[in-house]
């Protein structure tokens, strides 16, 4: 009989887990890497005993975590136990029959354990047994939530079972969503994957953190959610399928561990990869709190037969070769051919059902290692896919109608302490700041977003929302808004310069653009707009809104302005001090604009639309700036024009009041308290 004794390669973690309470002073050379099915793992093989020599404190319930599985003959079952050295003699502690998958077992030593403890491993039958990821633990005292973020990319809402789609595309998410919250009006903030993304990480428009063209990267400058858990004690890690999500684009940043293409940096992996990478990764870390990002391209197109998965929903359509592909373009070229869509349809259906089962893997190695209950799941996408809906394929256009940026948003808190289906609207910011609150962090004064933990569900405010559409190729110049409220949206080419109105409660596809095609001066929803695009623009700390009936305006050079920004509906230009600008009562403006330190007022010289003279006026600033979280919107009795400070300050205006909807905006979006 051959016997080991493994010493110092086995973690030990005990109470509250941090770095003095998990340790490993070098590796045993009979430790080795062995693959068992999906899963390689660091194992030692015990043929049939495997003996160990621990420390655990005295006075504190122990137990014992560990991966077993057979290597050789076949596979064939084994049996294997467990026993503690009692003076002179062993007793048996534990015992299992172990078969040719891993297997993860726990249970509890059982009374007080002494100061030594010695262990044996042993096992009975054909071939060996591979032991992997032994532990000795105790339970964590007020443990610090676990955080995992899930990014499938290009997945619709309306695709998944859990949304009401009639097939049976997600049954791992399902289970998920009926633990947790699923919010059935969620949106991304883009429609392509570099901007989202980021947006995701950070809680900032495209604007505010700036990455929107292949040309950048996430700057430095810019923290992301994985910089604040890190800098928190968190471990952290990512494990990607490359492209847009390659390092090079800024988001390793704050990951420990930044996992991404096995090779080219457009060859992406297979799902299983990066699941098996990510839950090989949980099981190394399950003792200390930790932030997992796992994101996946399965889903995207080219859309491919994946067998097991695509055959029921082809139904009796002949299965294509395995690996088979369809490009988006494929369809492009066949608008027409109604068979032909329903066979991408039933691939996207296909690639959904193998993203949600290796999820549903991943959610399973959560439970395995017993971190399940104290763990966040948070499921998203980065943007949909269009098939046709307004004529095009894909999600590059810069399309932002519902099937290119309405996306599943899933909550699982720890110890599924709420559950339920949400239907106010949400947005791909808030992602960012939720996190954060679950991890009991605060989000930054910049950051668009807002935490979706309200104390009661019910207190959740609605809110407009906001996309913006950009093409993934910049020479290609598609940019478009979008902004929600009021059973209405409102987009804004800005590329044609073209507004387009639509119906959401008798069209909800928005496949009928109705009302006028420039933008109109007064209207509610385009001055949201406006507001949201001067502020996160970053370019001023201060906004006025001219009234409506202005035709003319000049910055005086008495005026302390150090730069100014002429907001033309929902275009802008710089503007020249001292220069008379005429203005076209079809537009609203609005003037962004920052002021010298000392500076308490700002003086304009405005042209009425009646009296067609050119007249001075003061605006007094009051008071000094104010972070966010102490501000408040003034409101005053007049219906004059509206002041608020961008960069997250508003002032009093003499004689102007902040607009109550715009001000209830902007609050909504975070941008006031």
């Amino acid at each position: 009989m051959r016997a080991e004794t493994i010493t110092d390669t086995i973690p030990i973690a005990e109470g509250p887990v941090d770095d003095d309470n998990s340790r490993s002073a070098g590796r045993d050379s009979s430790r080795q890497r062995i693959r068992i099915g999906r899963s390689e793992r660091s194992a030692v093989l015990s043929s049939p005993t495997l003996k160990w020599m621990s420390t655990v404190l005295d006075g504190h319930k122990a137990w014992i975590e560990f991966s077993v599985a057979t290597v050789g003959s076949a596979g064939e079952p084994r049996t294997a136990w467990i026993e503690m050295a009692e003076g002179d003699s062993w007793r048996e502690v534990y015992q299992t029959v172990v078969g040719s998958e891993w297997q993860t077992h726990r249970f509890e030593l059982g009374g007080e354990t002494q100061r030594d403890v010695e262990i044996a491993f042993r096992s009975a039958g054909p071939g060996e047994v591979a032991w992997a990821e032994l532990y000795v633990t105790r339970a964590r005292a007020q443990a610090t939530p676990n955080l995992v973020l899930v990014i499938i990319d290009t997945l619709r809402s309306d695709h998944l079972s859990c949304y009401g789609y009639p097939l049976m595309t997600s049954p791992n998410l399902d289970r998920l969503a009926s633990e947790g919250l699923l919010f059935v009006n969620s949106f991304s903030t883009s429609t392509w994957t570099l901007p989202s993304v980021a947006t995701l990480l950070t809680g900032l428009l495209p604007d505010q953190h700036g990455l929107k063209s292949i040309d950048n990267s996430l700057s430095a400058k810019v923290e992301t959610v994985a910089e604040r858990l890190r800098d928190a004690g968190y471990r952290t890690a990512a494990f990607t399928d490359g492209g847009f999500l390659e390092p090079r684009w800024g988001f390793s940043q704050g990951f420990d561990r930044y996992d991404s293409t096995a090779g080219e940096a457009w060859q992406p992996k297979d799902v299983s990869v990066i699941e098996a990478d990510a839950s090989a990764w949980l099981r190394e870390n399950r003792f200390s709190p930790f932030f997992l990002l796992v994101h996946t391209y399965e889903t995207h197109q080219p859309y491919r037969f994946r067998s097991g998965y695509s055959e029921k929903f082809l139904g009796d359509e002949a299965a294509p070769p395995e690996n088979d592909e369809i490009l988006a373009w494929d369809l492009a070229g066949k608008p027409d051919d109604g068979d032909f869509l329903k066979r991408v349809l039933a691939l996207y259906d296909g690639e959904i059902a193998r993203a949600d089962h290796h999820i549903g893997r991943l959610v399973e190695t959560l439970r395995e290692i017993g971190q399940y209950d104290n763990t966040a799941i948070v499921v998203t996408s980065d943007h949909g896919e269009e098939f046709l809906e307004h004529g095009g394929v894909e999600h590059g256009a810069g399309k932002v109608f519902n099937e290119n940026i309405r996306v599943p948003l899933l909550i699982k808190l720890p110890a599924a302490s709420r559950a339920g289906r949400v239907d106010t609207p949400v947005s791909g910011l808030d992602i960012a700041p939720t996190i954060l609150q679950i991890a009991g962090l605060g989000q930054t004064d910049n950051q668009a977003g807002r935490s979706l933990l309200a104390p009661a569900l019910s207190e959740l405010v609605s809110r407009n929302v906001f996309a913006h559409g950009l093409n993934s190729f910049p020479q290609l110049n598609e940019e478009r808004y979008r902004l929600d409220g009021g059973g209405r949206a409102v987009v804004f080419d800005r590329v044609r310069d073209r507004l387009s109105f639509f119906d959401l409660e008798n069209d909800p596809g928005m496949r009928r653009a109705m009302g006028p095609t420039r933008l109109p001066a007064g209207d509610d929803l385009v001055e949201r707009l406006q507001y949201i695009l001067a502020w996160s623009s970053g370019r001023a700390r201060y906004l006025v809104r001219l009234p409506a009936d202005t035709t003319g305006l000049a910055l005086t050079r008495e005026s302390s302005v150090t730069s100014a920004v002429l907001w033309e509906g929902l275009t802008h230009r710089m503007l020249e001090i001292g220069a008379r600008h005429r203005l076209s009562s079809e537009f609203p403006h609005a003037v962004a604009f920052d002021l010298e330190p000392s500076a308490d007022s700002l003086r304009l010289e405005l042209m009425n639309e009646s009296t067609q003279r050119w007249e001075i006026h003061e605006i007094a600033i009051v008071g000094s700036p104010q972070p966010l979280a102490e501000s408040r919107p003034i409101r005053r009795s007049l219906p004059q024009p509206l002041v608020v400070g961008l960069a997250s300050r508003a002032h009093e205006a003499l004689d102007l009041r902040i607009d109550a909807e715009a001000a209830e905006e902007l609050r909504a979006l975070g941008y006031l308290q």
